[in-house]
């Protein structure tokens, strides 16, 4: 997690206890970050705040006050450097009631504790996987089937990501929020552009989530449901999918699967919100749930998600259980498509982790730029799939130059099968060949804001790319 992330969340955890404690302590609470310093303090720091939550959700909206005040939430906010305050009382006010529905359910001590002091303050380490052996109907077969391309003309597949529109968006507004807001003083030195500019969300003209961003709650939540959500994708898709498929979207909590027409190809799209570290309605209960939802009991597929299951964003039980999915049916999946790092990246899988090598790599997964230009300029891939096998052939990103709406480019990859031995050949290249190397970092962040990468960042990079299990990422 970067750092101004990670200080984020850990403002928001100390940002609770201002809600109930009066201003003459304050002091002593922007010390809390210095004081919780460890996994056992951060659990401290929990148990202190269960009894002010289990008053009740309404008592955060005090935090509206205190702001006005100017005595508690703005000191805190400026002492911490930590966001806009508009920032910090928005995040606060969605988040802050799911989280205080986690203090209410759970004990201060036990393994969801630990995970949750993980995903806001970064002071415990996650927990080790829970033992969990999937069930299948079948065992994986001896003689597996074998796809093999007739050399037919290759069809191509569009593969965008990270839209994150802002329907607030306002040109010439300054690049810190890119909002016209009321009590913007001072001069506009970077004027925010029509089609996007860095440091902000996707303007409408280029068209993510329902709010508060990231909360879904799961199915064992009494109360609380996102089933609006889902009844509303239902009727909004029903364009694209079938009956079958439509119905799968509102009882498998949006995830569903269609095979391709006149192909052999099934997609499954996987709502894997339920294993992203910061969907705070996953740390509701003690019990620890590794297939929340049951997202993961459902000829030749793709899988599309949002979080590369080895991205340090997804929780281990989870991304455990569907790697154990992975290793059973990767004769099945030919492919895995992902999201949500904003950076053109690939991800290879194992069999056995211990001994990586082209032997042993048996799945890969795409992961698409973004269309946001938050961090980088806009852009996509468009793949060449092989009609056969249905096997990544060749994949190009379009890069979008935001000072320059008419600029257009793409920048091609490989002419062979790009399968996971390939990627995993790729990485190998990576780690003697510096220049490689280098030239993949330029392109991961489509050449704006890269920043030097020493031996030990490389080694860092190699083993993110060799990782679709979180446990085995080393970032």
């Amino acid at each position: 997690m970067k750092l101004p992330e990670l200080k984020f969340w850990a403002f928001f955890g100390i940002i609770w206890s201002t809600t109930f404690v009066s201003a003459s302590i304050v002091d002593d609470i922007i010390d809390a970050p210095e004081n919780a310093v460890d996994c056992a303090s951060c659990h401290s720091l929990l148990a202190a705040l269960q009894d002010p939550a289990r008053r009740g959700d309404s008592i955060f909206s005090d935090i509206y006050i205190c702001a006005q005040d100017h005595e508690c939430m703005d000191k805190i906010c400026i002492a911490l450097l930590v966001q806009d305050d508009d920032v910090c009382e928005g995040m606060i006010s969605r988040q802050g009631p799911i989280v205080a529905h986690d203090l209410r359910e759970i004990k201060s001590s036990g393994q969801t504790a630990t995970k949750l002091c993980a995903a806001l303050l970064g002071l415990c380490q996650p927990p080790d996987i829970n033992p969990f052996t999937v069930s299948f109907p079948r065992l994986t077969p001896l003689h597996p089937k074998k796809f093999i391309s007739r050399g037919r003309t290759p069809f191509q597949v569009v593969h965008f990501s990270g839209v994150h529109i802002d329907r607030q968006y306002t040109v010439t507004r300054s690049q810190v929020c890119c909002r016209n807001y009321p009590d913007h003083t001072g001069p506009i030195i970077t004027p925010a552009g029509p089609f996007g500019s860095r440091l902000c969300d996707t303007p409408t003209p280029l068209i993510h989530e329902s709010s508060p961003v990231d909360a879904f709650p799961r199915n064992t939540t009494d109360g609380i449901s996102n089933q609006w959500l889902f009844d509303a994708e239902n009727e909004g898709w029903s364009e694209w999918l079938d009956s079958v498929a439509l119905d799968q979207v509102i009882h498998m909590s949006g995830s569903y699967s269609r095979v391709v027409p006149g192909t052999n190809l099934r997609i499954i799209s996987l709502n894997d919100i339920y294993w992203y570290k910061h969907n705070f309605w996953l740390y509701d209960d003690d019990e620890q749930q590794p297939d929340p939802n049951g997202i993961l009991a459902f000829t030749r597929v793709w899988i599309i998600a949002h979080v590369p299951l080895g991205h340090s964003d997804a929780l281990y039980d989870q991304s455990n259980c569907f790697n154990q999915i992975v290793q059973r049916y990767h004769n099945t999946i030919a492919g895995q498509f992902y999201g949500h790092t904003h950076k053109d990246r690939f991800a290879v899988g194992y069999s056995d982790y211990a001994h990586q090598s082209a032997a042993t790599a048996n799945s890969i997964g795409w992961i698409a730029p973004s269309i946001t230009p938050r961090e980088a300029n806009s852009a996509f891939k468009v793949y060449d799939v092989d009609p056969d096998t249905y096997e990544i052939m060749d994949a190009k990103v379009f890069v979008s130059d935001l000072a320059d709406p008419t600029f257009q480019t793409n920048r091609l990859r490989a002419k062979e099968s790009l399968n996971p031995a390939f990627w995993h050949k790729v990485t190998e290249a990576f780690a003697t060949n510096d220049t490689a190397f280098q030239m993949y970092r330029m392109f991961e962040k489509r050449g704006t804001g890269v920043t030097a990468c020493d031996a030990d960042c490389k080694t860092g990079v190699i083993c993110q790319l060799r990782a679709l299990r979180s446990k085995n990422n080393c970032v």
